[in-house]
C-alpha cells in the first residue's frame, strides 16, 4: 500500500512528460514551417531592393556616408564621401593611390574640381571665388600662376604670377567692354599699359616705379598719333603730335599745363614760338 501512491504519481510524471515533447515537436515544425515562409520574402525584399532579382529596376534609393571603388588589389581608386565641413566630395586615385583630381562643395556652398600632378599637388582648379567662376592654373611646385575669371563689376581678366607668386601680368577688360594687357612690377605695380581708352583708341600707357603715369603713346581725338610726357605730378610737360594736314608739332608745358614753347609746321614751314606764363607769345620764327 505504501508502494501505491508512487507509483501513480510516477505514472502521471511520465504522461506529462509524454505531452510536452509532443507540444515541442509541434512547436519545432510550426518554427520551421514559419521560417521557411518568412525567409523567402526577406530575401525577395534584400534582392529586391539591391536590384539583384530584377537587374533593369534599380533602387529606389541608398543612404551612407561613404562609398568606396576598390581594385583587383583592393587599393581604393574611387571614393564619395562628406568633408570634414560636413559637404560631398568625389575623389579618383591612380593605380598607386595618388590623388588625381577632386570634385566637392566648398565652405562657401560652391562647386569646385581640382586636378592634381604626378607629385601629388594642385595643378588646375576649376570652379568659383566671390565674383563669379574661375579657373587656376599652378606650377609643379604648387604655386599659383595664372588666374582667369571675373574682376568687380563682372568684368572679365586673366592674371598671371611669377613664381614667387607676385602678380606680373594682367588682361582684363574695363567697364566700357575694351581690353587692355598690363605688365606689373614690384608689388604688383603698373608699369605698362597696352590697350583702347574710352573711345576705342588704341593707347600705350608707361608707368613709373611708383605706378604713376609718366607717358602715353596713342591717338588724338582726330585719329592722329602723338606722344605725350608727364612729370611726377602727372602734369603733361610735352607733347609731341601730327596735325590734321599731316604737319607735326612738339610743345613743351609748364606745371600750370600752358605751352611756353612750339615748334612746329610742314617741311619748308617750321616755326618755333615762345610764350610767357599766361600764354601769350614772345617771340616767334617763321623759317
Amino acid at each position: 500500500m505504501n508502494n501505491a501512491p508512487n507509483s501513480s504519481l510516477e505514472a502521471r510524471l511520465n504522461q506529462l512528460e509524454t505531452s510536452h515533447r509532443a507540444l515541442e515537436g509541434r512547436y519545432r515544425r510550426m518554427k520551421l514551417a514559419l521560417g521557411l515562409a518568412v525567409s523567402p520574402v526577406l530575401l525577395g525584399g534584400l534582392l529586391a531592393a539591391s536590384g539583384w532579382m530584377n537587374p533593369g529596376q534599380a533602387a529606389a534609393e541608398v543612404a551612407a556616408k561613404r562609398f568606396s571603388l576598390v581594385g583587383d588589389d583592393g587599393k581604393e581608386l574611387a571614393a564619395m564621401e562628406l568633408t570634414s565641413d560636413g559637404l560631398p566630395s568625389v575623389t579618383l586615385r591612380d593605380k598607386s593611390g595618388g590623388i588625381k583630381a577632386r570634385f566637392a562643395v566648398a565652405s562657401n556652398g560652391l562647386a569646385n574640381v581640382w586636378m592634381f600632378g604626378e607629385e601629388g599637388k594642385v595643378r588646375a582648379q576649376f570652379g568659383f571665388d566671390s565674383k563669379g567662376p574661375a579657373m587656376w592654373l599652378f606650377d609643379k611646385e604648387g604655386t599659383g600662376r595664372l588666374v582667369a575669371g571675373f574682376s568687380e563689376g563682372e568684368l572679365p581678366g586673366m592674371w598671371l604670377d611669377d613664381k614667387e607668386g607676385q602678380p606680373v601680368s594682367r588682361w582684363v577688360q574695363n567697364a566700357s567692354g575694351f581690353a587692355s594687357l598690363e605688365m606689373l612690377g614690384t608689388g604688383g605695380l603698373r608699369q605698362s599699359v597696352l590697350g583702347l581708352d574710352d573711345e576705342n583708341r588704341p593707347m600705350l600707357w608707361l608707368y613709373d616705379e611708383r605706378g604713376v603715369g609718366r607717358a602715353i603713346l596713342g591717338f588724338t581725338l582726330y585719329g592722329n598719333p602723338g606722344l605725350w610726357l608727364d612729370d611726377p605730378q602727372k602734369k603733361t610737360r610735352a607733347s609731341l603730335a601730327m596735325g590734321v594736314t599731316g604737319d607735326c608739332s612738339f610743345d613743351l608745358l609748364d606745371a600750370s599745363g600752358t605751352s611756353r614753347a612750339t615748334l612746329s609746321g610742314e617741311e619748308g614751314k617750321e616755326q618755333l614760338t615762345l610764350r610767357n606764363k599766361s600764354g601769350e607769345t614772345l617771340f616767334t620764327t617763321v623759317k
